[in-house]
């Protein structure tokens, strides 16, 4: 495992948690353009802004994602692929949340896709809140966690996020 690639709905959980930067130090934190667009998605403009903060405190990496997807991805942050991959974890979660009843827009699963994929290619643990993601990215040879256990794991490095 090279490091922890965060998936946007961490930065949420950063955000309520209050983020103690040194909590971060020498973690490996990796992104991809997908999870800033999603947050400049967020439609309530206070949560926007907070949102960014924390993104922009958090200092990650940036990786290109391992698919482009047309009207998705960013000319230089995507590399091309056949797709097969990402069509086959796409297809799985939409599986998935059918089957929970969730009925997330189309374009965030595809998101999360590229996120998945490129942790997974790239040998990085996928930290999402989103249990389905987290099985998917199982399915296909991944490993994920979730925000408690890595902040568990830094913890044991005598790090943590709360400031308090």
């Amino acid at each position: 495992m090279l490091g922890y690639m965060l998936d946007t709905n961490i930065f949420g959980k950063l955000k309520l948690k209050g983020l103690d930067q040194k909590a971060l130090y020498g973690a490996r934190l990796y992104v991809t353009h997908n999870q800033w667009d999603e947050i400049q998605h967020t439609s309530d403009e206070d949560k926007r802004n907070q949102l960014m903060e924390v993104f922009q405190q958090v200092g990650a990496y940036e990786e290109q994602t391992i698919s482009f997807f047309l009207g998705i991805s960013v000319l230089n942050k995507a590399k091309l692929s056949s797709g097969c991959q990402f069509n086959a974890m796409l297809n799985r979660l939409i599986e998935l949340d059918k089957e929970d009843g969730k009925t997330p827009p189309v374009d965030n699963q595809r998101r999360d896709i590229l996120i998945a994929e490129t942790a997974i290619k790239l040998n990085h643990t996928l930290t999402t809140n989103d249990g389905n993601l987290r099985k998917v990215v199982g399915e296909f040879g991944g490993h994920s966690i979730k925000f408690r256990t890595l902040s568990s794991r830094l913890a044991k490095n005598g790090r943590s996020f709360s400031r308090e």
